[in-house]
C-alpha cells in the first residue's frame, strides 16, 4: 500500500498542473481579447438623449428643488432611481455635465461584468465545467451588448446586476446567511436600477423553487437565511417604496402610463423578438441550457444554469408582452449577457454529459467510474465547449450589421440614437442657445425632452408625456398605439398655452439654410430660425409672439422671422437661370400643382412593389449658392417607378432643354422616352447635402414634333435612390 502512494500523488499533481495551466491559458486568452477591445468601445462612447432626462432629475435634486423634472412638480419621470443617483455624485462636486463620469462608470461596469464571467467561469471549471472562464468569448462580440455600456443611460448597470445577481444565486447555500443577506442586496440593488427587472428577479425565484424545493422544509433555512435574505429589502427597499408613495402619490413610475404599458402589444413584441434573433441567430442554442440544467449532478451549475433559463424567459415574455422598445436591443441587452453565459456553460455539461450517458451504457463493472468515463467525458466536454462557443462568438460577430443606420421594427439603432448629441444634430447646443435667448422662467414644449431641457435649464413641457403627468394619463386604446414608448403625443397648441408653454420645439432639427423665412405662421403663433455657432439653424415656434422677449429677439443677430422679401418664387429658376437670355422658356411643369399636373396630363404609375403610394413633399430649402439670404419654398413628390406627361409650344427642329428643380440626398437615375422612343441620354440626379438643386438634360430635335411632344420617365432600378421632383422648365433657344 505505501509504495503506492507516491504514485498516486505524483498523478494528482500532474493533473492540478495541467488543469492549472488549462485554466490559466483561458483567463489570459479571454483577458488579452478584453482588454484588446477595450479601448475601440472606450472611443466608441455615446450618448442618448433620454440619459439626460435623468441628469436633469439629479441636478436638481443636487440644488435643492428634489427629484423632480421641473422645480415644483413631483412627477417620477425616471425609471432607473439608481443610475439618477450616481449621476448626482458628479454634479455634487461642481460638474456641469454627469456625462464624463457615467461614461466612466459605465467603463467600470463593462469591465466588472467581464470580471465576473471569468470569475464565475473559474469556479465552475474548479467544479468540472473545464471551459468555464471562455464563456464570456461570445459577448466580446456582442455589438450592442458592449455598447450600451457607454451610452450614458443605466443600461450597462442593469447587464453587470444581472451578471452579479446570478452570480449570487448559484452560490447559495442554505445555512448561510451571508449568502442570503448578498443576494437580498444584490436583488434590491437590481430593482432599484430599473423596476422591470422584477421580472428577471421573479425568474430567479421560479429556478429556485424548482431546484431547491427541500429548502422550504429546513428549519435552519426559514430561520436564518429567508431572515437575512428580507433584511436589506425591509432595511432598503420598503423604505425607498414608502418615500415614493408620499413623494409622488404614485405606486406605479408616469413612464407606466406615458407608455402605455397596460396595452398588451404581443405581435409587435413577438417580431421584436424574432428580428433580434435574425440578427443574432443564436434562438436554437437556448436549448442548451435547458438540457444542461436537467443533466447535470452539480448544485451550483444547476443553479446558474436554472436561474438563467428562467430569467431570461421572464424577460422575453414581458419584452413581447410590452410589444419591443424603440432603442436598439435595450430591453433584451441585459439578459444577452445572461443567456450568453448559461449557453457557453451548458455547451461543456451537454457535451460531456452526452459521452457519459453513452459510455455509461458499456461500462465495466470492475473498474471505477472516473477511470472509465472521466477522460473521454471531459475531452468530448472541452470540445464541445471550445468548438459551441467560437461558434456563438461567430453568431455575435455577424450580428454588427445594426452598426448601420437603419431602423429595425420600429426602433433606432445605435448609430441612429448618437446622432442627437453630434452636430448633425447638436441638440446640447441647441439648449445653451434656448438658455442664453429665453427669460429664465420661460417655459418650452418640445419632444427632446433629454439634452435640450437639460442645458437650456428652462422649465419644459415633455410633448410625450414621460415626466409630465396629465399627458401621460390620457387614455390609449391599444388601436390608437404609436412608436414604441411614444403612445401619447400633445399636438394642440391651445392646450400648450394653457399649460404656460411660450416656446415650442417640436423636432429639433438643424438647417443650413432659414427656414423660418418661408415657412407659414398659424393664426397666434410665429417661427424663428435661430442661428447656431456653427452657422446652422434650427426652428423655434412662438406661442404668444407679442411677448416682449419676443419682440427684442427680432433685433437679435442670428434669430430670423418670416420675410418674404428673402423667398424666391417657385417658378424661377435658379442654377440655369442664365439660359434665359440665349432660350425660351416653352413650357413649364409644376408638380403638385392640381392645375398645372392637368394641363400636362401629368401621370404617375405606381409599382405594386414600392414601398410608398402618391410621396407628397412640401419644402423650404435654399440653393447651395445663396442660402445665407434666400431660400425656396416648393412642392413635389417622389417618383419611384415612372411618371408620364406631355409639353407643348414645342419646335421640332431645335434641341429641347429640360430642367428638373430636385432635392438633392440620394443619388438616381431615369431613362427618358420621348414620344415613344428612348433618348440616348438619362436624368442623372447626384447625391450632395439636402438643398435644392437643378439637373440639365437635352433632347434632341430628331426625338422632337412640333407642338404637343409626350414624355415618359422610367426610375433606373441599379440605384436606389428615389428623386424628389418638383418643378420642370422646358426651353429651346431662342
Amino acid at each position: 500500500m505505501s509504495s503506492r502512494v507516491p504514485e498516486t500523488d505524483h498523478s494528482r499533481v500532474i493533473r492540478w498542473v495541467l488543469f492549472g495551466g488549462m485554466l490559466l491559458v483561458q483567463l489570459v486568452f479571454v483577458g488579452h481579447l478584453v482588454l484588446q477591445v477595450a479601448p475601440g468601445f472606450w472611443e466608441a462612447r455615446w450618448i442618448q438623449d433620454d440619459a439626460y432626462i435623468s441628469f436633469r432629475y439629479a441636478r436638481n435634486l443636487v440644488e435643492g428643488d428634489g427629484l423632480v423634472f421641473n422645480p415644483g412638480d413631483r412627477v417620477e419621470g425616471y425609471t432607473n432611481f439608481l443610475w439618477t443617483m450616481v449621476a448626482a455624485v458628479p454634479l455634487a462636486t461642481g460638474a456641469d455635465d454627469p456625462l464624463p463620469f457615467m461614461h466612466r462608470t459605465g467603463r467600470v461596469l463593462w469591465f466588472g461584468s467581464y470580471f465576473l464571467l471569468m470569475s464565475m467561469g473559474s469556479y465552475l471549471a474548479f467544479r468540472g465545467v473545464l471551459t468555464g472562464p471562455l464563456i464570456a468569448i461570445p459577448l466580446i462580440a456582442h455589438w450592442s451588448f458592449n455598447q450600451w455600456f457607454l451610452s450614458g443611460m443605466e443600461t450597462g448597470m442593469v447587464s453587470f446586476l444581472f451578471l452579479l445577481t446570478l452570480v449570487i444565486f448559484s452560490l447559495q447555500n442554505p445555512r448561510s446567511p451571508l449568502l442570503g443577506a448578498l443576494l437580498g442586496v444584490s436583488c434590491v440593488l437590481t430593482l432599484l436600477s430599473r423596476p422591470d427587472t422584477v421580472f428577471f428577479l421573479a425568474g430567479l425565484a421560479m429556478a429556485g423553487l424548482v431546484c431547491h424545493r427541500s429548502w422550504f422544509r429546513d428549519r435552519e433555512f426559514r430561520r436564518r437565511w429567508v431572515p437575512a435574505f428580507l433584511l436589506p429589502v425591509f432595511l432598503i427597499h420598503v423604505p425607498y417604496t414608502v418615500w415614493r408613495l408620499i413623494y409622488y402619490g404614485d405606486l406605479l413610475p408616469n413612464t407606466y402610463y406615458a407608455k402605455a404599458a397596460y396595452n398588451p402589444a404581443y405581435q409587435r413584441g413577438w417580431e421584436y423578438l424574432a428580428k433580434y434573433f435574425e440578427i443574432y441567430a443564436f434562438a436554437p442554442l437556448l436549448l442548451i441550457p435547458v438540457a444542461a440544467a436537467l443533466m447535470t449532478r452539480d448544485v451550483v451549475v444547476r443553479r446558474f444554469l436554472a436561474g438563467a433559463v428562467f430569467g431570461t424567459a421572464a424577460v422575453f415574455f414581458y419584452v413581447v408582452r410590452l410589444g419591443g422598445d424603440f432603442m436598439e436591443w435595450r430591453f433584451l441587452t441585459p439578459v444577452t449577457g445572461v443567456v450568453f453565459a448559461a449557453i457557453g456553460v451548458g455547451l461543456f455539461v451537454v457535451g460531456e454529459g452526452a459521452v457519459r450517458w453513452v459510455l455509461s451504457r458499456s461500462k465495466r463493472s470492475d473498474v471505477p467510474e472516473r477511470t472509465w468515463m472521466a477522460l473521454p467525458a471531459a475531452t468530448a466536454g472541452i470540445a464541445t465547449g471550445f468548438v459551441g462557443i467560437f461558434f456563438l462568438h461567430q453568431i455575435a460577430e455577424a450580428g454588427r450589421s445594426p452598426k448601420q443606420p437603419e431602423v429595425i421594427v420600429g426602433q433606432e439603432t445605435i448609430h441612429s440614437l448618437q446622432k442627437y448629441a453630434l452636430p448633425e444634430y447638436s441638440w446640447d447646443e441647441i439648449g445653451r442657445s434656448c438658455k442664453s435667448l429665453f427669460p429664465a422662467d420661460t417655459k418650452i414644449a418640445t419632444t427632446a425632452a433629454g439634452m435640450i431641457p437639460y442645458f437650456s435649464e428652462l422649465p419644459t413641457l415633455d410633448l410625450h408625456g414621460l415626466t409630465d403627468r396629465e399627458i401621460a394619463r390620457v387614455p390609449i386604446a391599444p388601436s390608437e398605439s404609436r412608436r414604441v414608448g411614444h403612445d401619447h403625443f400633445l399636438e394642440d397648441r391651445n392646450l400648450m398655452r394653457g399649460r404656460g408653454v411660450e416656446v415650442c420645439l417640436p423636432w429639433p432639427q438643424l438647417w443650413d439654410f432659414p427656414r423660418a423665412l418661408a415657412l407659414p405662421d398659424r393664426p397666434g403663433e410665429e417661427t424663428a430660425s435661430i442661428r447656431l455657432s456653427g452657422g446652422r439653424f434650427f426652428e423655434v415656434v412662438f406661442l404668444n409672439p407679442n411677448r416682449d422677449f419676443v419682440q427684442a429677439l427680432r433685433h437679435r443677430d442670428g434669430v430670423i422671422f418670416r420675410d418674404l422679401s428673402r423667398v424666391l418664387p417657385r417658378e424661377k429658376m435658379v442654377t440655369h437661370a442664365s439660359l434665359v437670355i440665349s432660350h425660351l422658356v416653352v413650357d413649364r411643369l409644376d408638380l403638385e400643382s392640381d392645375d398645372s399636373q392637368a394641363a400636362h396630363g401629368f401621370e404617375e404609375v405606381f409599382d405594386p412593389d414600392a414601398p410608398f403610394g402618391h410621396n407628397f413633399h412640401d419644402k423650404v430649402m435654399a440653393y447651395p449658392s445663396a442660402f445665407e439670404t434666400t431660400v425656396l419654398r416648393d412642392a413635389g413628390r417622389r417618383i419611384f417607378h415612372q411618371a408620364k406627361w406631355k409639353v407643348t409650344g414645342v419646335s421640332g427642329d431645335k434641341d429641347l432643354t429640360v430642367i428638373v428643380r430636385h432635392d438633392h440626398t440620394v443619388a438616381s437615375r431615369y431613362r427618358v422616352e420621348v414620344n415613344g422612343r428612348e433618348i440616348p441620354s438619362e436624368m442623372e440626379f447626384p447625391r450632395l447635402p439636402e438643398s435644392w438643386g437643378e439637373i440639365r438634360l437635352v433632347v434632341p430635335h430628331e426625338f422632337l414634333q412640333d407642338g404637343e411632344n409626350r414624355f415618359r420617365i422610367t426610375r433606373d432600378r441599379a440605384l436606389e435612390g428615389v428623386a424628389e421632383f418638383f418643378h420642370i422648365w422646358f426651353l429651346q433657344e431662342r
